[in-house]
């Protein structure tokens, strides 16, 4: 028995969790954290089984309100600039030797959500992307319980930055040269 409860509290050892990895996990998703304390709590207090079964249960159905309600987000263009601590030694160098000489730029393209919603920098000013493209960010997988929530989103979203086409401007459909123009051409 003995050695069976040292194997056993040796397994267990890892499960304690030091408070700053806690805290992460919170600033990740606080009611995973509530749910991982209250289990805990339930099983201190009366069996393991129960414990177990309430923090499946709450995982589950915080699983499932998070795939059912999903949000994707809308994305837009910005432009990183990289600047490292070399260059920045580089820069100041070229500048007491040759001061008209213009250091190289490191520069990529980034993509964020449009409405900053994210934590993202309000202040970064979010490029749409060419006219007439959307860059759509699912927030969780595209599945059954929440295709319609999404496809929704999508569409508002399509509707508000596009116009209809003109059915009337073409002499049949599929033909992308306006009335006016094809009978100029006869």
């Amino acid at each position: 028995m003995a050695s069976l409860a040292g194997l056993i509290i040796h397994a267990v050892g890892d499960l304690i969790t030091h408070p700053n990895v806690v805290y992460r996990f919170w600033e990740v998703s606080p009611l995973e954290v509530i749910i991982f304390f209250a289990g805990v709590i339930l099983t201190i207090f009366t069996n393991i089984e129960n414990g177990i079964y309430l923090t499946i249960a709450a995982s589950a159905a915080l699983l499932l309100f998070r795939v059912a309600k999903a949000r994707g987000n809308f994305l837009g263009r910005v432009r990183i600039h990289y600047v490292s601590r070399e260059e920045l030694l580089r820069e100041a160098e070229r500048k007491a030797y040759s001061p008209s000489e213009k250091p190289t730029e490191t520069v990529r393209e980034a993509f964020l959500p449009l409405e900053h919603q994210d934590g993202s920098n309000p202040d970064i000013e979010v490029e749409t992307p060419f006219p007439g493209i959307f860059i759509y960010r699912f927030s969780e997988g595209f599945t059954y319980p929440n295709q319609a929530r999404y496809l929704d989103n999508l569409t508002d979203q399509v509707l508000k930055a596009t116009r209809r086409t003109q059915l009337g401007n073409y002499a049949k459909l599929g033909v992308s040269v306006p009335i006016f123009a094809s009978a100029a051409v006869d």
